[in-house]
């Protein structure tokens, strides 16, 4: 049932109400009505049926002001053929190509009443039209297609083909433990099946980075046969650098190729940056930031090797993360190992021994 008939709908209940009760007056009040609406309701059923109920709206459209329709089409066509610039602009070369004198605001008008008013939905109409004139477009409507997808491809739009075909890694500020120091997370979540890998590090280099691909990552890939295409990583120093760079050979060793995200734009590595936030709001999540002595109940810092970014840990067992025995040495070497003392429910630091790791 659409908006108008429901509309249609009410009025004719209060006509009908008002013939069972007899009472004009009782009726108006019951359903929130005037007795004047009541008469002119009933004037206009009698005069034009159900139809001359519907709602009838007051504004008067001023036509008067409208463009014609053979300015307006110049208007799209040249907007189409220009899809990058603006109302202005358009404005300028109207008159300069065609002689036609339009004011950018008459632009804008057109522009919102083609659905025209973003540059992506301009690009998105540049598309429709040439997937109808077969492919047949200019160099500069071609260029603007490639920036949008370009686009894109910064807002983490791209499809994963099989697993493996790209990791996402970022560093998570997990929070600061008593006498231990500032705790970093190093997170790899694959793509395609969302299978996902984290350790715990005292520090944030990219010797850590590349000691979480080299001890979990790697190891797990190459004991099921899949080769690990790509890394998408931010442009951190951890994972960015000259030549020496830790990360950079490490990468460079294992023949995986590196992809960096747009500046300014974390979206790229979305589906780290949701579970880092997903982690830091559930219950399960590790120390808040800050000088914290005690932990949840529920977050224990363990040896195990595997979790997921959702509730597919049954899946990632099925698949071996969890049971995978350390087959690397450790890149790094840490300088404390955090335990748990169960009878003060607190931490401490002991003897130096492997880097800290975690589990959700």
């Amino acid at each position: 049932m659409t908006q108008e008939q429901k509309v249609i709908k009410a009025k004719l209940g209060l006509l009908e109400l008002g013939k069972q009760l007899g009472n004009i007056s009782h009726a108006c009040r019951t359903l929130g009505y005037s007795r004047q609406s009541y008469y002119d309701y009933r004037n206009r059923a009698e005069t034009g049926g159900e139809a001359a109920l519907a709602e009838i709206s007051r504004r008067k459209p001023n036509l008067a002001n409208r463009f014609p329709a053979e300015v307006e089409e110049a208007i799209v066509t040249k907007t189409l053929e220009h899809p990058t610039w603006g109302q202005r602009r358009i404005a300028d070369q109207l008159l300069i190509d065609n002689g036609i004198r339009v004011s950018a605001g008459g632009v804008r008008c057109v522009w919102l009443r083609r659905d025209l008013r973003r540059m992506a939905d301009r690009l998105r109409a540049l598309e429709a039209l040439s997937a109808q004139a077969c492919g047949i477009l200019t160099e500069e409507q071609r260029e603007a297609l490639e920036l949008a997808l370009e686009e894109k491809k910064a807002h983490g739009e791209f499809e994963s083909e099989h697993p493996g075909y790209c990791g996402a890694q970022d560093t998570f500020y997990v929070g600061t433990l008593k006498g231990v120091g500032r705790i970093y997370q190093q997170t790899f979540i694959d793509t395609y099946s969302k299978v996902g890998f984290g350790k715990l590090y005292l520090s944030k280099t990219a010797l850590t980075a590349a000691d979480l691909l080299n001890d979990r990552v790697v190891p797990f890939f190459d004991a099921h046969a899949i080769p690990l295409v790509r890394m998408l990583t931010d442009r951190g120093s951890e994972f960015c650098g000259r030549e020496d760079h830790e990360y950079e050979l490490y990468l460079s060793v294992e023949d995986i190729a590196h992809t960096r995200t747009k500046a300014y734009s974390p979206q790229t590595n979305g589906i780290c940056e949701r579970f880092h936030k997903t982690s830091s709001t559930s219950s399960t999540a590790s120390p808040s930031v800050g000088s914290a002595s005690r932990l949840s109940t529920s977050s224990r810092l363990t040896s195990t090797r595997g979790w997921t970014s959702t509730t597919r840990a049954e899946r990632i067992r099925a698949a071996g993360a969890s049971a995978r025995p350390r087959c690397r040495p450790s890149l790094t070497a840490s300088k404390w190992h955090v335990t748990r003392c169960l009878d003060s429910q607190r931490w401490r630091p002991t003897t130096k021994r492997a880097l800290c790791q975690i589990k959700f």
